[in-house]
């Protein structure tokens, strides 16, 4: 564990440092509010046994830590106002490990969404709804029936009249995304068969749609990947190259990665989006009116345009000045006030 870290941790078990720890968190939120937010955010929570080795604990050990840094990476989403978080829980290639620590990983993962959805104590219990997206045929049933019991119970907790939209928590589970695109295909050719679908109808939309995510499952903005490698590991392929997605590979362990690491990723993918922006002053202006309406009203008035093809007009006015038929300048006033 890093210097960082260990300040961090020690910061967070003190009195002071937890109440300079809140304080600070809540600033930062507010502050990365006022700019872009993703709308949805995967990870690969990568290096949890390669953490509990270089800390000589048990690999069970390193799960349970890897679970805690996702429980506050959880809380951070919900208060960032990100709608959709999607984590690699369990590839279908972890089957290969040992049988001890797949039943280890299991258990950890129930009790971890149990108690997101079911601690009444737990302030964001109501706000999570869970949806486990994977092939559910390779899990086995009294796994799977406990998953299931998840499910319905954080829809029940989300979806009530008093509760703010809840944030998504898409948790992949025996998956792969070759296994997901088969799928697809395999659901495509039986719309086919059964003849609610033609040949000439398929397209990337109606693969996309057959996926074991929910068809309006937005598009991925943002994919984490710890532990220092470079690669996907066969997760969410099709998803990241749909879109836009920015993806950020970190030389860390999973269980090290806090809600500062995570706002440091944030804040660069806020400036690259303006970057992009200062370069359409049409994103600009879209911005703008979506997100602060007291601003294009001062906005206009200052520049005397009230749509954005006057401003377009305005940016693409040749400027050409006769540099000898401007004013003079004013005299120039020293600090004595004695004319120069």
């Amino acid at each position: 564990m890093g210097l960082y870290n260990l300040a961090i941790n020690t910061l967070s078990n003190s009195k002071i440092g937890q109440y300079l720890y809140g304080k600070s968190n809540i600033l930062i939120t507010n502050i990365l509010k006022t700019g872009y937010i993703p709308q949805h955010v995967a990870f690969i929570m990568d290096g949890n046994r390669r953490f509990a080795k270089t800390q000589n604990l048990k690999v069970s050990q390193g799960h349970e830590a890897g679970s805690k840094s996702l429980l506050k990476i959880i809380e951070t989403c919900y208060d960032l106002e990100i709608k959709h978080v999607t984590i690699y829980a369990f590839s279908i290639e972890n089957f290969n490990r040992s049988e001890d620590e797949v039943e280890n990983i299991f258990k950890i993962l129930l009790e971890k969404l149990s108690f997101l959805i079911e601690n009444q104590d737990y302030e964001y219990s109501k706000f999570i709804q869970i949806k486990i997206i994977g092939n559910k045929s390779l899990i086995p049933i009294e796994t799977l029936t406990k998953f299931e019991l998840i499910e319905k119970k954080s829809f029940e907790n989300s979806n009530t009249d008093n509760n703010p939209p809840p944030l998504v928590l898409n948790v992949c589970f025996v998956y792969t995304s070759r296994d997901e695109i088969s799928h697809s295909i395999g659901e495509t050719l039986q719309d086919v068969i059964d003849q609610n679908l033609s040949i000439d109808q398929i397209n990337s939309q109606i693969i996309s749609n057959n996926f074991y995510f929910d068809p309006n499952t937005p598009s991925v903005d943002l994919l984490i990947r710890t532990s220092g490698h470079t690669r996907l590991s066969d997760f969410l392929i099709w998803q990241v190259n749909e879109s836009n997605s920015k993806i950020e590979f970190l030389n860390m362990y999973w269980p090290d990665f806090n809600q500062f690491d995570y706002y440091k990723l944030l804040l660069k993918l806020g400036f690259n989006k303006l970057i992009q922006d200062i370069k359409n002053p049409k994103s600009i202006w879209e911005l703008i009116s979506n997100k602060q309406p007291k601003l294009i009203e001062i906005f206009e008035h200052f520049l005397k345009f009230n749509n954005y093809n006057d401003f377009e007009k305005i940016n693409n006015q040749d400027w050409n000045v006769d540099l000898k038929k401007l004013q003079p300048p004013p005299p120039l006033v020293s600090i004595l006030g004695e004319k120069s």
